[in-house]
């Protein structure tokens, strides 16, 4: 009997148009995972407040990562669906969104049309979050219950050799006069106060870098981005050390973002576009960001290590 192995990602609106990116938004920050406010105090504001301000603003955004008329994290997505196919036959692998298109009620109806009953859930978020990882448990649940399947979660892979491995090869070209930026995908700290071991997965995984490139303490930055909201963040944010690093005269950085296993918004606009002319425009000389592991061949290996321990 064959396996089916779930990869899920973030997601992305179909279309960078204001109705879908509307769509996306409004099913992304509905779930309590993400925005743990109680629905009637946020339900309002989300839709009211937010939403208008908002989608006209991140419709344009998507609209300039939009690469041959799909979402990058879409496509990103089904290329690495299709070379992991390869390496394991005796699997069907599926690739769907938690939010949006492809959906994770879809991949389980193809499960179930399959007669595929044992399934693997990898969600390509190396560093666990209930953000993220048990937000996927919930809606899994919901499309399992019913249907006997044997359903088996990857929670992580922040230290795995393979991918520690993977993303210090994309930094051989890190010189000696060149800052090294970690950057996160940030979350409010009153989650982590609330028992997220989110941080604690961050710091693992930039130990574990670290010590594998033999760098000391001056030679890099942990922090993080995308900070949305009033409240409290993890911190440092990536806007105020890139302004420290110019005033101690480090003017050139290297940013990686260990966290996404393929570019998206956050990557490709925030960091390598509005980040970039923030440290530019203030004194930087160089700026440079490495891009996600995504169909990288070692990426590849590491995910098909991972499944192959875990089936």
């Amino acid at each position: 009997m064959k396996t089916g192995i779930l990869l899920i990602n973030i997601g992305s609106p179909q279309k960078p148009n204001a109705v879908e990116v509307k769509k996306y938004l409004l099913e992304f920050l509905s779930d309590y995972r993400i925005v743990d406010y109680p629905p009637w105090l946020w339900q309002p504001i989300l839709r009211y407040i937010i939403l208008p301000r908002r989608v006209k603003k991140i419709t344009k955004l998507y609209a300039k990562i939009w690469k041959h008329n799909q979402s990058p994290l879409i496509q990103n997505g089904k290329q690495i669906s299709d070379k992991l196919q390869k390496l394991l036959p005796e699997s069907k692998i599926y690739t769907a969104m938690r939010y949006g298109q492809p959906c994770i009620k879809d991949a389980f109806a193809f499960f179930k049309d399959n007669k595929i009953k044992n399934i693997l859930i990898l969600p390509l978020f190396p560093q666990f979050s209930h953000s993220t990882h048990t937000s996927i448990q919930d809606i899994a649940k919901l499309y399992t219950t019913d249907n006997n399947f044997n359903i088996k979660f990857v929670n992580g892979y922040c230290q795995h050799p393979s991918y520690i491995n993977a993303l210090t090869l994309t930094l051989n070209n890190l010189s000696p006069d060149t800052h090294l930026v970690i950057s996160y995908h940030g979350l409010p700290k009153r989650y982590i106060k609330n028992g997220d071991i989110y941080e604690q997965e961050c710091l693992a995984t930039t130990t574990a870098l670290i010590q594998k490139l033999n760098l000391n303490t001056s030679q890099f930055t942990h922090c993080y981005q995308s900070k949305f909201g009033p409240e409290a963040w993890l911190s440092p944010n990536i806007k105020d050390v890139l302004i420290s690093l110019i005033h101690k005269n480090k003017t050139k950085v290297l940013v990686i973002c260990p966290g996404f296993a393929s570019d998206c918004l956050e990557t490709l606009e925030e960091v390598a576009v509005q980040y970039k002319n923030l440290f530019i425009q203030n004194g930087g000389q160089s700026f440079k960001y490495v891009p996600a592991l995504g169909t990288d061949p070692k990426h590849i290996e590491t995910l098909n290590e991972i499944i192959q321990e875990n089936l």
